[in-house]
């Protein structure tokens, strides 16, 4: 009776749903794939594969969460046999083999370093390293579907980001002291002097 609960419940309308298990899932009716209208009225043919990706939309803002890795390819009309027949195209991948071993090339950064930066720098620097997260993010999930273990260098990335924003909070908070500070300089009042204005001219 259990068995049969935790497979099965009655929806609100009273119709009879069945908690789809593995096996159910595979056999499962799937959505059918829907094309934005604009992509249809344009006309742009969809790519087939991720070399066609990189030849027809190489500076996609989508390929930013894809890391990309160089291949070479033979031009069209070509058969590629010789190098003066292949080009070379950055395609997008989801996974390298750098995500699955050790990461020693590279490191995080350290707050004292992100100190020396100026403002402008670490602007810069927050939105690199967040392109850089969303890549390690897409094949962070990717890794995870295949599981398959590695990708020592979301750890780095990570570890960047909460340097960076310790660094940040820091000036945040000495700007926040140097208002207060100049509030309190300009809320007190010089004294009062009796003497003259104007210095007098010494008489010989």
């Amino acid at each position: 009776m259990l068995v049969g609960a935790a497979f099965s419940m009655r929806t609100s309308s009273g119709t009879l749903r069945t908690m789809c298990t593995s096996a159910m899932r595979a056999q499962a009716p799937r959505p059918p794939t829907l094309i934005p209208s604009a992509h249809v009225l344009a006309g742009t043919p969809t790519p087939k594969d991720p070399i066609e990706v990189a030849r027809i939309y190489p500076d996609h803002p989508l390929m930013r969460f894809f890391q990309r890795v160089p291949l070479e390819v033979p031009r069209a009309g070509t058969q590629g046999k010789h190098a003066d027949e292949r080009d070379t195209l950055h395609v997008p991948q989801a996974v390298t083999e750098a995500d699955l071993s050790k990461e020693f090339s590279s490191r995080s950064w350290l707050a004292p370093e992100l100190r020396r930066k100026s403002s402008a720098d670490l602007h810069n620097l927050w939105y690199v390293l967040s392109i850089e997260r969303n890549r390690l993010a897409t094949s962070w999930e990717e890794i995870k579907r295949h599981n398959a273990e590695g990708a020592a260098r979301m750890l780095g990335e990570s570890l960047s980001h909460r340097h960076h924003r310790f660094v940040l909070n820091e000036r945040r908070l000495a700007l926040i002291e140097a208002q207060q500070q100049a509030r309190l300089d300009g809320e007190t009042q010089p004294e009062e002097d009796d003497g003259e204005l104007f210095e007098t001219r010494p008489t010989a």
